[in-house]
C-alpha cells in the first residue's frame, strides 16, 4: 500500500470517529484501532492528534465547502444556479453518507454541522477560512441574481443583497432544521429555491 492510499485510511477513517465522538472524545488509541496504523505510523503524517484533526477538517469539510464557491456564477441565469447549487449539495451530502459507516445518518449530519460550529475553537485559521467559503457563496448568489435582474429574469424591484442572503441562509438554516430528523432533503431545498424563484420571477 503506498503512503497516500495509508494516508487516505487514516484521514477516513479518523474523519468518522470525529464525527462520531467531535475532536475532545476520540483518543489517539481510537484512530490507532480504526486506521490499524501505529501511533508512529500516524505521526508520520501529523505530529499531534490536535495537527490530524485540522488536516482531516481541511479535507473533509473546508475543501468540501469550498466546491459550492466554484460553480460557475458568469452570465449564468439564476435558474440554473439554483439547479448546479443544489446538485453540488447533494453530492456532498452523498460523499458524507459514505463515511459514516455505523453512525445514523441524523447524528452523522448535526455532528458535521457542530464540527463547523465549534472551528474557531481549534483553529482561527480553518475558521477563518469557512468565513472566507460562506462569504464568496455570498457574493455569488448575489452576482448571479444581479445577473437576473439586468437580463429580466427576474423582477427589477428585487432588492439583490436581501434576496442572496435569503438563499444563502435557507441552506445553512434547512441544514440545521432537518439535522434533527434525517439530514438536510436536498429535494426539499430544490423546492424552497424554486419557490422563492417563482415570487420573483417575470414569468407568467
Amino acid at each position: 500500500m503506498n503512503k497516500n492510499n495509508r494516508r487516505d485510511i487514516l484521514y477516513k477513517e479518523a474523519f468518522r470517529l470525529f464525527l462520531q465522538k467531535q475532536y475532545e472524545g476520540v483518543s489517539l488509541k481510537d484512530i490507532e484501532l480504526a486506521s490499524g496504523m501505529t501511533r508512529g505510523a500516524i505521526f508520520y503524517y501529523h505530529k499531534s492528534k490536535l495537527d490530524l484533526f485540522k488536516a482531516v477538517i481541511k479535507h473533509f469539510f473546508i475543501n468540501r465547502q469550498n466546491a459550492h464557491t466554484s460553480i460557475n456564477h458568469q452570465d449564468i441565469s439564476l435558474q440554473s444556479y439554483i439547479d448546479n447549487f443544489v446538485n453540488s449539495v447533494k453530492r456532498q451530502m452523498d460523499t458524507l453518507k459514505k463515511f459514516i459507516g455505523d453512525l445514523s445518518t441524523s447524528n452523522a449530519s448535526k455532528s458535521y454541522i457542530i464540527l463547523g460550529l465549534k472551528l474557531k475553537e481549534y483553529s482561527d485559521e480553518l475558521n477563518e477560512e469557512y468565513l472566507a467559503i460562506r462569504n464568496r457563496n455570498l457574493a455569488n448568489w448575489t452576482a448571479v441574481i444581479q445577473h437576473a435582474v439586468d437580463t429580466g429574469e427576474i423582477k427589477k424591484e428585487t432588492d439583490v443583497t436581501a434576496m442572496a442572503e435569503i438563499f444563502v441562509t435557507v441552506y445553512l438554516g434547512l441544514s440545521v432544521w432537518d439535522s434533527f430528523n434525517n439530514a438536510l432533503d436536498t429535494d426539499h431545498l430544490h423546492y424552497i429555491y424554486n419557490y422563492l424563484y417563482q415570487l420573483i420571477s417575470t414569468e407568467e
